[in-house]
């Protein structure tokens, strides 16, 4: 498997559309980055659960992308209701997040390429 421990970190943001709590981790040395995300409602918060695309949960999105190069693109969830991300958060505090996930990632410039992640893994600091 590949480690994407440079950069590593959690975070929830708040903007004037959109909520979500953010992980992502780069790996310098063959500069790829993995972005996973959960777009939620602003008076909900996130917990341990399982966050997977369902079109009868509108309070919990979730999305992710995956970059090869700074220039190679790979999304989920980028069209709403088209994620194919399962993020399982076993465990958040205010300084570690902790989980699992799995998804097809598409190359958005080429329809025929894509990545499948089947059983990654993250424990991440919370900033």
């Amino acid at each position: 498997g590949q480690n994407f421990h440079d950069n590593a970190a959690a975070q929830e943001y708040s903007g004037d559309i959109t909520a979500g709590f953010t992980m992502s981790g780069k790996n310098n040395a063959n500069n790829k980055t993995i972005q996973l995300v959960i777009q939620h409602a602003f008076d909900t918060i996130i917990t341990k659960g399982v966050y997977e695309s369902n079109s009868g949960n509108h309070y919990f999105s979730p999305d992710g992308n995956y970059v090869v190069a700074d220039s190679t693109f790979y999304g989920s969830g980028v069209v709403p209701n088209s994620s194919t991300i399962k993020i399982t958060i076993l465990n958040i505090n205010q300084s570690i997040v902790s989980g699992t996930f799995s998804g097809k990632f598409n190359n958005t410039d080429n329809t025929n390429d894509s990545i499948v992640i089947t059983n990654g893994e993250f424990y991440l600091p919370v900033q």
